[in-house]
Parts: structure tokens; C-alpha cells; sequence
């Protein structure tokens, strides 16, 4: 992939995070973490946590640091990390079936739920765990939603959403092939 489409694409996860603030589906829970999930599973795992960290960061910024500069930045840490993993056991355990999407959403929601919960209660004590359960809804929910948007987007049009450009197939068969047909079409009387 060449490096302005990659920097492009990355550009176009990090403002779906930004867009997902504002996708409410109840109080307290959006589709910020979408985004970052769906960039490790399309392009990169690495992409996938630097598009989580840099989205919640730009994210945080825009809300205006209700947490403070370090609570933002322990929780874009917690969504780069759970992104990086989450696309790390979906790409090592292609041949474990089903069990391979159970293990992506359990590292991904430790990575998410559990270290952000973690370090942000280690900055502001009892108060992190009242997002608990929002928090951990929207995590579930931003990794199943990736979960069918990689798994039903058709293998073709990946490109469009990120993935590796198509390659042409080109080899002697196919060369061959074609040099008979041009050849048909030029000596009709050698074909009969």
C-alpha cells in the first residue's frame, strides 16, 4: 500500500472516530471506538491502535478534557492497545473458525474496558466506575459492528473501504490465451 493512500485512509478512520462521538444510540454509549476497530481488521492492527489513540485524543479535545489531559490520553492509550490486539487475534487465528472472533472481542474488551477502568481509577479513584457499563456496552457494540462490516463486505470492494487494491493476474496460461484470440481474429482461415 503506498504511503499516501495509507496516510489517507488512516485521515478518513481517525474523523469516522471523531463522527462516531456524535452517534448516540443511548445515553452515555456511541460508536467512537468503531472506527479503530474496523481500521485493524481492514488495514493494519498498528493502523487500527494508532487511529484509536489519535481519534480519542482529537476526541477528547473536542469534548473539551472533561478528564484532564492525562485521563484522555489514558484512554486513548486503553482503545489504540485493545484496537492493536483485537486485530492481532483476528489475523493470527484464521483457522480457529468462530473461536477466533470470541478471543478478538475478549482481548479487545480487556484491552478497552479493562486497562482503561484501570488506569483511570488509579488517576481518579471510585469515580471511573461509573462508566463501567456504558462504556463497556459501547465497546461491545464497536467491536461487533466491525465484526460484520469486515466479515460481509465483499472481498472485491476492500479496497474501498482500506484494504489491500486489487492485484491483476497475469501468468502464461493467460498470455497464451490471449494471443490465440488475437490471433483467431486476425487469421480467420487457420481457425476452420
Amino acid at each position: 500500500m503506498s504511503r499516501q493512500r495509507l496516510v489517507l485512509f488512516a485521515f478518513a478512520y481517525i474523523m469516522v472516530c471523531i463522527a462516531g462521538m456524535g452517534l448516540q444510540i443511548i445515553p452515555y454509549v456511541n460508536l467512537t471506538a468503531f472506527a479503530p476497530y474496523l481500521a485493524a481488521l481492514i488495514m493494519a492492527p498498528i493502523i487500527g491502535a494508532l487511529v484509536g489513540f489519535i481519534g480519542f485524543v482529537m476526541v477528547g479535545y473536542w469534548q473539551g478534557l472533561p478528564l484532564g489531559i492525562a485521563g484522555h490520553l489514558m484512554l486513548a492509550i486503553s482503545v489504540g492497545t485493545a484496537a492493536y490486539y483485537f486485530g492481532t487475534v483476528m489475523e493470527q487465528k484464521k483457522n480457529s473458525g468462530w473461536l477466533r472472533y470470541a478471543y478478538a472481542i475478549g482481548w479487545g474488551y480487556i484491552g478497552q474496558v479493562g486497562m482503561g477502568l484501570f488506569l483511570l481509577w488509579c488517576l481518579i479513584g471510585d469515580q471511573a466506575l461509573t462508566i463501567f457499563v456504558p462504556w463497556s456496552v459501547a465497546a461491545l457494540l464497536a467491536m461487533l459492528l466491525a465484526l460484520a462490516v469486515d466479515y460481509a463486505w465483499p472481498e472485491h470492494l476492500r479496497h474501498v473501504i482500506g484494504g489491500p487494491l486489487p492485484q491483476i493476474k497475469v501468468g502464461r496460461n493467460r498470455a497464451r490465451k490471449r494471443r490465440t484470440e488475437v490471433a483467431a481474429k486476425h487469421h480467420p482461415q487457420k481457425n476452420q
